[in-house]
């Protein structure tokens, strides 16, 4: 049974059916939609990990479909490929401004689509385990903030000050915190602080956003640990994508630590079953008693 659910909607069955023959390497089970509207109620009542949808279709277009899908919190969080045979770059950007992952023009799906599906759903795959925590007093900002990284697939958690922030790291580990510096209770300076003198938090990718712009602010944060510094009101769109950036970059940072000990483990059994070969080759009546 596949693992893998994948949504085409396109108005064309021929266009349907040659994108079920190219996803044919994926093992995938398919269903599909004849236009957005369709796609939308197939949406909400099926786990998709992809859609696949045209941009010029009747009654709901691509774009109107993807914004529908990224505006619902049931649907939000699953990645969009849209598909057109309009390459302008004004039919791009409605694309992409509507929430989709890529664009792919149909004159380059044979060749290029299956690299873009790899590419989406690996990204996908890891973007859901990850766990983002977003700080700041103001419930529209961290609603604004929370929303944009839930449609990105990320998963969120929330808190209106660094001190309830810390409370939570208590119970929950983020993968990336995000948090604002003036607060009551405990303002981002005092909350990152904290944090990075935590050995157990100290690892966790830092980022402010702050309406302060002050050169002064910026030197102080980064000297407290904090990895990057958006100053508001900034492109939620730009903030996803440094995350990303920040996760995609500290995800390589551990997968090298990890193999940079996983070798010195084994140069050090290597070099221990060494001496125990070189001390039992001296002595015949202790050999075989180091074995474990």
């Amino acid at each position: 049974m596949s693992d893998r659910h994948i949504l085409i909607v396109d108005d064309s069955a021929t266009i349907r059916t040659g994108l079920k023959r190219t996803l044919e390497p994926f093992n995938a089970e398919i269903m599909e939609a004849t236009d957005g509207r369709e796609g939308l109620d197939l949406a909400l009542n099926n786990s998709f990990d992809l859609i696949i949808t045209d941009f010029d279709m009747p009654r709901m277009n691509g774009v109107e479909f993807c914004q529908r899908l990224k505006s619902d919190p049931l649907t939000r969080g699953i990645p969009v490929i849209m598909l057109s045979s309009f390459d302008s770059d004004s039919d791009i950007n409605r694309g992409f401004e509507a929430g989709a992952s890529a664009y792919v023009s149909k004159h380059e799906a044979r060749s290029r689509l299956n690299d873009v599906i790899e590419e989406i759903l690996s990204k996908s795959n890891i973007q859901r385990q990850q766990l983002i925590m977003v700080v700041d007093d103001s419930h529209a900002i961290r609603h604004l903030v929370e929303n944009g990284l839930a449609q990105a697939g990320f998963q969120v958690i929330t808190a209106d000050n660094g001190k309830n922030a810390l409370d939570l790291l208590t119970k929950k580990r983020p993968d990336l915190i995000i948090s604002d510096i003036d607060m009551p209770e405990m303002n981002g300076f005092a909350f990152c602080e904290a944090v990075h003198k935590d050995p157990d938090l100290a690892s966790i990718p830092f980022v402010v956003m702050s309406s302060n712009s002050q050169r002064g602010h910026m030197k102080r944060m980064l000297e407290n640990g904090a990895a990057a510094y958006m100053v508001k009101p900034f492109n939620l769109d730009q903030l996803v994508i440094l995350v990303e950036k920040l996760l995609s970059d500290h995800f390589l940072l551990l997968l090298k630590e990890r193999e940079r000990l996983d070798m010195e483990r084994r140069m050090m059994l290597a070099s221990i079953t060494s001496l125990v070969s070189a001390l039992e080759a001296r002595d015949s009546y202790t050999r075989g008693h180091s074995e474990a």
